[in-house]
């Protein structure tokens, strides 16, 4: 069984290619199961999110159009390939309602920490310095998984992109981690942090995410595990990236799962 359940269109303002592009795609490699997981368009709620945050996802006047798009392309292909419809957002406990409304629309929610608010401002999870930063990632984290809006975590680990591994980072994978289990969230082990290389750390070189002490964590707790490739581009499917994550995570000894 061959499952992405993680892709992006030129809909979201950083990603190129159409939705029947990429499923045609997927096709062409073989893929059982392809979710196309834009990410979600936002409203604003008083002062939350900033303004910074809508600048990379798709209007909401477009959601519509996105969504009928795919159910097309559902059936025009239900014989090649199952297409699913996704979407990838935040969640801000401000937006509930309007969450659980978007989860109402498609196949399945990703949650993805990109952006989270602290002390009434939004912190973005790809530049965290400060400790209580940190903690405030994993608080959200909890806070989205008690909603059951979502079907996984994607780059769970993304918070390690801005800071090093610590005491404080070892902390919060297994707050992670034991949220992962009791709400029963999967955790994604994301291909799109290998295309972004490695860094030198105080333990070896790394990848900015997959963070392989983040991962010998949830092991520990046997978190259910997907690997995904969050492809911007319909020629990152397949890629080798694609393909090392699935090797890293059998490596690592993790518990993947692939079908949600």
């Amino acid at each position: 069984m061959k499952t992405n359940y993680h892709s992006h269109i030129a809909l979201c303002r950083h990603a190129e290619g159409t939705s029947e592009e990429h499923i045609k795609k997927a096709i062409e490699h073989n893929f059982d199961i392809f979710g196309i997981s834009d990410h979600a368009p936002l409203i604003k709620i008083g002062n939350i999110p900033s303004d910074r945050t809508f600048l990379h996802r798709m209007k909401l006047n477009e959601l519509d159009d996105y969504i009928s798009e795919l159910q097309e392309c559902k059936s025009k292909y239900k014989d090649k390939i199952q297409v699913l419809i996704g979407l990838e957002t935040e969640y801000f406990e401000s937006h509930h309602e309007y969450i659980k409304r978007l989860s109402n629309k498609v196949d399945y929610l990703i949650f993805g920490n990109h952006d989270f608010i602290y002390d009434g401002k939004t912190i973005s999870s790809f530049s965290i310095k400060r400790e209580h930063h940190v903690l405030e990632y994993a608080k959200n984290t909890i806070k989205a998984f008690k909603t059951g809006f979502y079907k996984f975590m994607s780059h769970p680990d993304l918070f390690l992109l801005g800071g090093e591994w610590n005491e404080v980072s070892e902390r919060v994978a297994h707050i992670i981690a034991k949220a992962s289990i009791e709400y029963d969230v999967p955790l994604e082990l994301n291909a799109n942090g290998i295309r972004r290389g490695t860094i030198k750390s105080p333990q070896g070189l790394r990848y900015h995410y997959p963070r392989k002490e983040f991962w010998d964590i949830v092991k520990t707790y046997n978190c259910k595990v997907i690997v995904n490739s969050d492809a911007h581009h319909f020629t990152e499917h397949n890629d080798a990236e694609f393909h090392e994550a699935h090797r890293l995570a059998a490596e690592w000894g993790l518990n993947t799962i692939k079908i949600l």
